[in-house]
C-alpha cells in the first residue's frame, strides 16, 4: 500500500537557529505560497519513499542519499527549486529519515550557491541527537 503524506510524522520544530532564519526567510519570500510549497516538498519526498521503500536509492540529480548518521538513521540530500527562486537560488536541504518509523526530520538547509557536501554531512550529524527529542 502507498503511503500518503498523512502516514509520515514531519519534523520541523527543532531546528537549529541558522536553519530556522532560512526558513524564516523563505517563508516571507514565499509568502502565502509557503504552505503550497511545503506541502508540494512532502509530496515529492512521499513519492521518492513509495519508489524506493529502503531509502537507499538516488532519484536523479534531485534526491541523494548520503550514508547513515550514528544513530542508524539514512541521510538525505534534497535539491529543492521554490517559485521564484532562479536557477541558483533553490536550496540544498538535508534530512534524516527513520524509514522504518516513517519518521523525518529536516537537519540542514543552504541556498544552493552557499552549500558542501561535508557541511550537510556535519549539520546531519549534529541533528541527529535531537531526532529522538
Amino acid at each position: 500500500m502507498a503511503l500518503t503524506v498523512g502516514d509520515i510524522h514531519w519534523r520541523y520544530d527543532n531546528l537549529n537557529s541558522e536553519l530556522a532564519d532560512l526558513v524564516d526567510d523563505v517563508r516571507g519570500q514565499l509568502g502565502a505560497r509557503y504552505a503550497a510549497d511545503v506541502d508540494a516538498l512532502r509530496l515529492y519526498l512521499v513519492q521518492y519513499f513509495n519508489s524506493y521503500r529502503h531509502c537507499s536509492e538516488k532519484q536523479g540529480d534531485s534526491i541523494n542519499p548520503i550514508g547513515a548518521s550514528e544513530s542508524g538513521l539514512k541521510r538525505l540530500k534534497v535539491r529543492w527549486t521554490y517559485p521564484g527562486s532562479g536557477k541558483s537560488g533553490g536550496l540544498r536541504l538535508g534530512f534524516l529519515l527513520d524509514c522504518d518509523e516513517r519518521r523525518v526530520m529536516l537537519g540542514y538547509g543552504r541556498r544552493r550557491r552557499d552549500t558542501s557536501d561535508s557541511a550537510l554531512r556535519a549539520a546531519l550529524d549534529e541533528a541527529d541527537a535531537r531526532f529522538s527529542e
